[in-house]
């Protein structure tokens, strides 16, 4: 009887331990898998234009990952590259022509140009890198390049970094135009603005324009402020063409429209931007386009609505949004999008009167994101997620 209960006791005391070794392998797999998940790509995939996912999630090969692999939502798509190093190649000599200068760049090169205000005539970027090897113009690190006269641009594959575009534009003219089929352009980490000029000043223009046949064009981690006019009605970005992103940018103070789609921007994504205090609204989506997704922003205080819609022919998404303080009301429904799950309520500014957009605890914007549509990092370079889940808005708390 003693031998029996020894045994018995044996059998328990094995089984125990092997619970607890079952118990830490699943917690070492769900590590694994919390850390593959973590180890995200820096841009998820958007979801196609029939609104329709093929599967949930994949694993994909990611050598930029900590993991080497990582975990890709929606299907296959179009989007913002990696950021090229910061590190500069070349430098422009003090006192040197922009011009000259950004079109002496070759594919790879990271062109930095000294800090300081520059003016006298348009700049047009015409050298193009490729998809493996980008051409970046950029201000030197810890310094902003202000241009005083406009940009153009008619090439392909070229990144432009910290660099400040605040005109003061006169009639007929905008701070960046995105000519022709210029394609795979990057705005990242810009300052843009016509802060010199007041609502009542004769001037026409955006602080960023598009044609209708460019593509590709990816407008992330940029302040607009003080944009655009109203007597001619221009915005802050006004853009045609197809697959766009616009995330993570911070709008205040647009004249007219923070973001205007016209007259034709197609299969774009448009998320977790923030828009305050627009003139008219903070989104339009405007005649002909088409299959575009407005998604994970935040709106407010804009004298039309949150998001708008004008006489539109195609199908668009306005979805999982915050709106608050709209004049005119959160979301124009039934003028060519369809729009659910938009919240009108207080995302909770840090300091709103002090320019800080940052959101506070307990903010709805809080772990509330649709993680199809996540583009990382935020704003201020910040990983996303931080907490339990993805953001609205473009600040990750």
């Amino acid at each position: 009887m003693l031998v029996k209960k020894a045994a018995n006791r044996s059998h328990v005391i094995n089984a125990v331990y092997l619970a607890v070794a079952v118990m830490a392998g699943f917690a070492l797999i769900g590590s694994i898998i919390y850390m593959n998940t973590r180890a995200s790509t820096p841009f998820i995939a958007l979801e196609s234009e029939n609104g329709t996912l093929t599967s949930p999630a994949t694993k994909v090969s990611d050598t930029t990952a900590s993991a080497g692999s990582a975990i890709k939502f929606g299907q296959t798509s179009t989007s913002p590259p990696n950021s090229p190093s910061p590190t500069c190649t070349t430098t422009m000599a003090s006192g040197g022509n922009i011009n000259t200068f950004i079109n002496s760049l070759s594919a790879g090169a990271v062109g930095c140009i000294p800090g300081g205000v520059y003016t006298g005539s348009n700049v047009e970027m015409t050298r193009s890198g490729s998809s493996a090897s980008r051409i970046v113009v950029q201000s030197v690190p810890g310094q902003t390049a202000k241009f005083k006269m406009r940009l153009s641009v008619t090439s392909a594959f070229v990144t432009f970094r910290s660099l400040n575009f605040d005109t003061d534009h006169q009639l007929g003219t905008s701070n960046v135009w995105v000519k022709g089929t210029a394609n795979n352009i990057t705005f990242e980490d810009n300052e843009f603005a016509d802060s010199g000029l007041s609502g009542t000043v004769a001037h026409d223009g955006q602080c960023l324009y598009s044609d209708a046949p460019s593509y590709n064009i990816h407008i992330v981690r940029n302040y607009f402020h003080d944009c655009g006019s109203m007597d001619h009605f221009h915005h802050s970005v006004y853009v045609s063409g197809s697959n766009f992103i616009i995330a993570n940018n911070l709008f205040v103070r647009t004249k007219a429209f923070a973001i205007h789609l016209y007259p034709s921007l197609k299969n774009s994504l448009i998320t977790q931007n923030t828009i305050d205090g627009s003139g008219r609204s903070g989104v339009i989506i405007a005649e002909n386009s088409n299959g575009n997704r407005v998604v994970n922003n935040i709106s407010t205080n804009n004298a039309h609505f949150g998001y708008e819609g004008y006489a539109v022919v195609g199908t668009n998404y306005v979805h999982d949004n915050i709106c608050f303080g709209n004049s005119l009301g959160c979301v124009e429904s039934g003028n060519g999008f369809s729009g659910s799950n938009n919240l009108n309520v207080d995302p909770l500014y840090v300091n709103r009167s002090g320019g800080d957009y940052r959101v506070n605890t307990g903010s709805p914007a809080i772990n509330s994101a649709n993680l199809s549509y996540i583009v990382s990092p935020d704003k201020n370079g910040v990983a996303r997620p931080q907490g339990g889940a993805f953001d609205k808005g473009a600040y990750e708390r």
